[in-house]
């Protein structure tokens, strides 16, 4: 599935992006900065609760203490949070998310381990250093998904960065169930045509 991504600090330009692309997709997922765990900040949880569209949304907290913002995510019926195996509240957060509805989600970072990860249901790899769109996609990540469906084959696997049309075959091949997707959708021309284009070639990927 790919899930067109949203990292900005601009509302006006997230509710050009969602109108846009509404209705085209199953979910959006919307990147979530504080300046804590990646250095810049986005819009915030309170924007995110005025998108009008038919996706359901992921939110995907990078920063060092997600457990704070939980119960925002909650109250704005936030389907799916992802939180970072490298952020400080990790533990805290992994632990505190059983008492929410929303599902948790793990991102892991290209250089970290995906050990002790059995009690998540969605493991996202980063195939990129995060914090901004366009940073370069890193190849040993692919070996880090074969990985996870060996270790983890019960959890849902998704991958985050630098994927594009020409990267697509690759990742999904590697195992990626999920594809997050930002510049190559969202700095295009028209962002409709780009997502429609990338839909049209997984399915020519996996059919």
């Amino acid at each position: 599935m790919i899930i067109p991504a949203i990292l900005t600090d601009s509302k006006e330009e997230m509710h050009r992006l969602t109108q846009l692309l509404n209705d085209q997709s199953e979910w959006f997922h919307i990147d979530i900065l504080d300046n804590t765990l990646v250095k810049g900040e986005t819009v915030s949880l309170k924007d995110v609760q005025q998108i009008q569209c038919t996706q359901k949304i992921e939110v995907h907290l990078m920063v060092d203490n997600p457990q704070q913002y939980f119960q925002e995510c909650e109250d704005n019926n936030i389907q799916r949070v992802i939180v970072h195996r490298e952020a400080k509240g990790f533990l805290l957060a992994k632990e505190k998310a059983k008492q929410y509805t929303f599902q948790l989600g793990v991102a892991v970072n290209p250089e970290s381990s995906i050990e002790g990860l059995r009690d998540i249901e969605y493991i996202q790899i980063m195939s990129v250093q995060p914090g901004k769109q366009g940073n370069e996609f890193q190849e040993k990540v692919l070996d880090k998904l074969r990985e996870v469906q060996k270790l983890y084959p019960d959890a849902k696997r998704a991958i985050d960065g630098g994927v594009d049309e020409k990267r697509l075959r690759d990742v999904i091949k590697a195992g990626a169930q999920n594809i997050v997707i930002g510049s190559a959708i969202v700095k295009k021309s028209s962002p409709q045509e780009a997502l429609k284009k990338l839909q049209e070639e997984e399915k020519s990927v996996v059919k």
